[in-house]
């Protein structure tokens, strides 16, 4: 996009390094049966171990009696990683005989490089036109599931505004000459929520400016001044509400319905190197994902998965229980269509620079297992 300067949550993108990934440092178990490691992201912190007793789960995995298997996993904190934090903590993955290390990440943009490399197996993170370019390249990470859609009520993604300005800027037009702040830019979900914010007023991306700023940071940068604006997503954005910070302004689920936020990814040296280990992680990870909609969408056990995701995230259980909820899918399936037309728009805009078919990008293979071990959501 034009007049984008590079630096949570809330997140550039085709020029990726590997330097660009937070260093690790030396992960330490947790009674979930989960290393953690955190960059230097203020507020990194570790899944709790849930209180409560273990559900039933399936059966152990053949081999489960050998050292669990390492798997290193990027995420972000946000809390489109409730599916993946919740199986944590429930040691849903120890189960599956994995020893899952989770690796903090200021944006889903900077772990397409290590995927691709095998310095991470699985990311918690965003599609973007750096992953379809990486595919057209023969680079090849797999979407395999979704973590966070902007379905109808579900519009955990959208645009805040710095305190003061909501008199000003009313209708998408008004959008004009502000200072948009993104957690990444160069073809993320970000860009295409704020293209769709600036379509509907008649206005370009060069009719704003924008910044990359890292998704702790985004509250902080609203409320100094320094933006005037930015693509924000939970639980940051409800919290920034919240405390004065800043101003709902426009949820996804209104901009862009069913925009597919954020996706889970396979690099191919997991799914070639560790097969029954990608398998398996799948299974833990869908009944996350179930424990979750269980919590949000059947009131089961709500206050207690908002006390895990709490202690996770660093949020308040307050704030939680008050952010919009997360749209995600218990079976596990990402927006395959969603994501079609999505590359569709990036191409037109430049971002993504040769054709990609969405089945080159897609495995449903992963979710297809686990739903044959799990039965389908009910």
């Amino acid at each position: 996009m034009a007049n984008s300067t590079s630096i949570w949550l809330v997140l550039g993108m085709v020029a990726l390094a590997v330097a660009c990934a937070p260093s690790p440092g030396t992960p330490a178990p947790n009674p979930a049966g989960v290393a953690t490691t955190a960059s230097a992201t203020p507020g990194a912190a570790a899944p709790a171990a849930a209180a409560a007793a273990q559900p039933a789960s399936p059966a152990a995995p053949a081999g489960a009696a050998q050292p669990p298997t390492l798997v290193r996993v990027g995420y972000l904190n946000s809390a489109s990683d409730a599916g993946l934090l919740l199986a944590a903590d429930r040691g849903y993955f120890a189960e599956q005989g994995l020893d899952v290390q989770l690796e903090r990440f200021d944006s889903g943009a900077v772990m397409t490089a290590p995927l691709a490399a095998g310095q991470l197996d699985v990311g918690a993170g965003t599609p973007s036109a750096g992953l379809y370019n990486a595919v057209a390249r023969n680079i090849t990470i797999k979407i395999v599931a979704d973590k966070g859609s902007n379905r109808p009520g579900f519009g955990f993604q959208g645009i805040a505004l710095r305190k003061g300005l909501e008199d000003r800027v009313r209708t998408y037009a008004d959008l004009r000459g502000l200072k948009v702040a993104m957690t990444a830019t160069g073809g993320t979900s970000a860009d295409l929520l704020l293209v769709a914010a600036l379509r509907k007023g008649g206005l370009a991306p060069s009719d704003v400016e924008i910044v990359t700023i890292p998704y702790p940071e985004l509250n902080t940068a609203l409320t100094t001044g320094a933006v005037d604006a930015a693509i924000h997503f939970e639980p940051l954005f409800t919290l920034g509400v919240r405390q004065g910070l800043s101003v709902d302004w426009k949820r996804a689920d209104e901009v862009y319905p069913d925009l597919q936020g954020a996706t889970i990814l396979y690099g191919m040296p997991f799914i070639q190197d560790k097969p029954e280990a990608a398998r398996r992680w799948m299974v833990a990870y869908v009944r996350g994902l179930r424990l979750y909609n269980d919590a949000f969408l059947k009131d089961q056990n709500k206050d207690e998965v908002i006390a895990i995701l709490a202690q996770a995230t660093g949020a308040s259980p307050q704030v939680l229980a008050q952010a919009v909820p997360v749209g995600l899918n218990p079976d596990g399936y990402a927006n395959a269509a969603g994501l079609a037309e999505d590359i569709q728009t990036l191409t037109s805009l430049g971002f993504v620079t040769q054709p990609v078919d969405v089945a080159a990008v897609v495995d449903n293979s992963y979710v297809d297992y686990a739903i044959q071990q799990l039965g389908r959501y009910q």
